[in-house]
C-alpha cells in the first residue's frame, strides 16, 4: 500500500499523516511546485511537469496541471508501479491536484490497482477560479465517486470547531487524516 499526496494540499496531508504516526515509507508526495516538496516530510518526493511549470506550480490552472501530468506520465506510472493498493490525497480546486487526481484514477484502473481517494473541495471564500476548477474536476471524477471521498473544507472547518487562525489548515488536515484517511477500507485492511 502507498499513500500518495498530490499537489499542495495532498503534500500537506502526507505531512500530517506522517506526523500522526503513519510510517514514512508508505507515503509519497507528488507536486509541480518544488518549494512545496522541499517542506514535505515524505522520503519519496517527485516533482512533475518540470518543463511545463519550471518548478513553480500550476497557478491554479487545470490546463497547466493536465499538461504537467502528460509531460510526466511515464514518471507517474513508475511511481505507482508494483503497488496493489493506493490511497490518493488531493484537493480539487488547484491545478496540480485537480488534474493529476483523474490521471492517477485512470492509471489505477488500467493497471488493476485497488484505490481510494480523498478529494478536498476549496473554501467558499477561495474564489470563483478554484470553485470552477473544483466543479470541473468533480465532473471528471463522477464515475468514480464510490472510490473517491469528497470533503468540503468549509464543512470540515465547522466540524473541527476551530477559529479562523493560522492553524486552521492544520486542524482541518488533522481531522481529514484521523477521521477520513484512517477510516478508509484500504487503510484499515493493511494497518489494523
Amino acid at each position: 500500500m502507498k499513500i500518495i499526496g498530490i499537489g499542495g494540499c495532498g503534500t500537506a496531508l502526507v505531512n500530517e499523516a506522517i506526523r500522526s504516526g503513519i510510517p514514512e515509507h508508505l507515503c509519497i508526495a507528488v507536486d509541480t511546485d518544488l518549494e512545496t516538496l522541499k517542506f514535505c516530510s515524505a522520503k519519496d518526493k517527485f516533482q512533475i511537469g518540470q518543463t511545463t511549470t519550471n518548478g513553480l506550480g500550476t497557478g491554479c490552472s487545470s490546463e497547466r496541471g493536465a499538461k504537467a501530468a502528460s509531460e510526466s506520465l511515464h514518471q507517474i506510472e513508475s511511481i505507482i508501479s508494483g503497488c496493489d493498493k493506493i490511497i490518493i490525497l488531493s484537493s480539487i480546486g488547484g491545478g496540480t491536484g485537480s488534474s493529476l487526481l483523474s490521471v492517477l484514477v485512470e492509471l489505477c484502473q488500467r493497471y488493476n490497482i485497488h484505490f481510494q481517494a480523498i478529494a478536498v473541495m476549496p473554501f467558499e471564500g477561495e474564489g470563483s477560479t478554484r470553485k470552477s476548477v473544483a466543479e470541473n474536476a468533480t465532473e471528471t471524477l463522477r464515475s468514480h465517486l464510490r472510490q473517491v471521498t469528497m470533503l468540503n473544507n468549509d464543512d470540515v472547518h465547522k466540524i473541527t470547531r476551530k477559529g479562523l487562525s493560522g492553524d486552521v489548515f492544520r486542524h482541518i488536515n488533522e481531522h481529514i487524516v484521523n477521521k477520513s484517511l484512517k477510516q478508509l477500507e484500504i487503510y484499515t485492511s493493511i494497518m489494523e
